[in-house]
């Protein structure tokens, strides 16, 4: 959703009327959210006219950056086929506390311009925060700034790059580059399409109940506005039950595990349960325990409310919506909303998306939502805007474009040459019938000399352009023969990236087999020369062994005298492997 906005000739942004607009989607998208206590996964396929989820789960991680990477590793290796998120587009969403959300106004300027703007301003104040630079920004266009005339508004944000770099090691430590990195907050908006039309294009709020602390984010004509953490989460109401409780002169104290069952069983009890108890001890105990945790909650949700108000010019958000894990707790919805003033509710159930599997797996999947909520969102994510991915790995899906249509572009050399050559054949069979034509018009007129010479001359002429087009369907015979040679012996692992067919003055100076009798040699004539260039990303510790198969392969075709490797290299930082060679054709 937002304001649709185009580039001109000249450079400069232009925006049209101020409309939502669903993005074009991305078919198959594995989100992946990350968080300090846990990190899930929701692999999202969209079809013409519906959205099914495949695959989803959770993990709960340690604090230990292994066990992140660990749990990566589980995801790709062991749940998600290679074969199916090999296709996907890979989504990552994180939290930062150091994460900046504002909204600016801008003139009407360039796209390169827009962005060095945001960057500087962004760069500036966490620069003054933590002393850092470098700073990893994106921007969304939201509408006409009313106030003036000619400008834009946008929702920016941005963070540390080096923060970034750490948020993704896990997954390139596993060899892993995501598509994508972006805030988890900024992904929310996603979720506002399953509101009601008039919360979505106004004001509302959802809060994210995680399990060491909140998210309270604010929106406004469907994009982020405002957000706030609270060091209030689900772990915090577990570890108030535990507490100890005197009733009838003994004490009851309760474990975690008992802890756990009782807040989902009985959530926040006090108003809803009188007289009921829970292993000895009365509700309306336990739940004088939880009262400060969800006084806490209660209290800093109205603060942000109160100041939210006060920094919009008196707008007032309609509905407050909860999702994460802490978001079940029975009655919490009920105290909020009293206390609030204002419609709380936990986010309601997307009802066109669909759980591939049976109608018990759609009801598992329903009743896991609330911690899924943010997962969903982030798979949502429909194209490469709002992304925070640092350049490095943008750069990686680049080359990976480019050397798909360099393979594209070398089956489509193959058969032009198919075509040409063909193309010569024809034309070959064509003058053939000429001469056999002109041969029996000669043998029938043996008394007419002057006919006789012309045609003679015009069979010397035709015999000519025949030895042409002979010369020229050799070569082009050759050369075709000699890519499908090449393209059937070379390894799985390394990619053709140039073929040169020509002539070569000189001997290599260097060759794998290589007699004492063919050093002292005199210089040969030019021969023909077939040059191959290859390369190899992620090489094996053994390639050499694959290119030396593959010289061998060339010699035993019969094709050539002699295949000489002229260069290897290996660039460790790009972790890939180059080489080329000669290949003499036999005269």
């Amino acid at each position: 959703m937002g304001i649709p906005v185009i580039k001109t000739k000249d450079g400069l942004v232009k925006q049209k009327s101020f409309t939502y607009q669903k993005e074009q989607p991305w078919p198959l998208v594995l989100g992946i959210d990350v968080s300090p206590t846990s990190i899930k996964y929701l692999l999202l396929r969209r079809k013409l006219n519906s959205t099914v989820i495949e695959a989803y789960g959770k993990f709960t991680v340690s604090d230990q950056e292994y066990d992140l990477s660990a749990k990566v590793e589980e995801i790709f290796t062991n749940i998600i086929p290679k074969s199916i998120w090999k296709k996907a587009k890979i989504v990552v969403g994180f939290d930062s506390p150091r994460l900046i959300v504002k909204r600016e106004s801008f003139p009407r300027m360039s796209v390169k311009d827009m962005k060095q703007a945001v960057e500087l301003g962004l760069m500036q104040q966490i620069e003054n925060e933590s002393g850092e630079a470098a700073v990893k920004c994106d921007f969304i266009p939201i509408g006409s700034d009313p106030e003036l005339k000619g400008n834009t508004r946008y929702v920016v944000f941005g963070l540390p790059e080096n923060e970034i770099f750490d948020k993704l090691y896990a997954f390139t430590n596993n060899h892993i580059v995501p598509h994508k990195a972006v805030p988890s907050i900024i992904t929310l908006s996603n979720l506002l399409q399953f509101i009601p039309r008039e919360e979505r294009n106004g004001n509302s709020a959802i809060l994210d109940i995680g399990a060491e602390h909140s998210v309270l984010v604010f929106f406004k004509d469907g994009q982020i506005d405002f957000y706030r953490e609270i060091a209030v989460g689900g772990d915090d109401f577990t570890k108030s039950v535990t507490g100890t409780i005197f009733h009838e002169g003994r004490a009851i104290q309760f474990s975690a595990e008992e802890a756990l069952e009782f807040k989902c069983k009985y959530g926040y009890p006090l108003g809803f349960a009188d007289g009921m108890t829970f292993r000895g001890a009365p509700l309306t105990e336990v739940g004088a325990m939880m009262r400060p945790v969800v006084e806490r909650l209660s209290g800093e949700i109205h603060r942000s409310l109160v100041f939210y108000k006060e920094n919009s010019g008196g707008e007032e958000i309609s509905s407050l919506y909860l999702i994460g894990g802490g978001a079940k707790l029975k009655h919490l919805t009920e105290v909020l909303s009293e206390n609030m003033s204002i419609p709380v509710s936990t986010f309601p159930i997307p009802e066109k998306i669909r759980v591939i599997g049976s109608t018990e797996d759609q009801k598992r999947f329903e009743q896991k939502f609330l911690e899924q909520a943010v997962c969903l969102s982030v798979a949502f994510e429909a194209s490469a805007e709002k992304n925070l991915l640092p350049e490095p790995f943008l750069k990686v899906h680049k080359n990976a474009i480019i050397q798909k249509y360099m393979a594209y572009a070398a089956g489509l050399v193959v058969l032009i040459l198919l075509v040409i050559s063909n193309g010569v054949s024809s034309q070959n069979k064509k003058l053939k019938r000429e001469v056999s034509a002109i041969e029996a018009r000669i043998r029938k007129s043996p008394s007419r000399g002057d006919e006789f010479a012309a045609l003679q001359k015009k069979q010397k002429e035709l015999s000519s352009k025949l030895a042409e087009l002979n010369s020229k369907v050799y070569q082009d015979s050759t050369l075709t023969q000699l890519l499908k040679l090449v393209s059937n012996v070379i390894p799985e692992n390394i990619k053709l990236i140039s073929v040169d067919l020509g002539k070569e003055d000189a001997k290599p100076k260097t060759s794998r087999r290589r007699s004492a009798q063919q050093k002292n040699k005199e210089p040969e004539k030019p021969k023909t020369v077939l040059k191959l260039g290859g390369w190899a990303k992620n090489p094996p510790y053994d390639i050499g062994v694959y290119l030396a198969k593959f010289v061998v392969e060339l010699e035993k075709s019969g094709y050539f005298d002699e295949v000489v490797v002229n260069e290897e290299e290996y660039v460790e930082e790009e972790n890939s492997y180059a080489f080329s060679l000669s290949a003499y054709l036999k005269q």
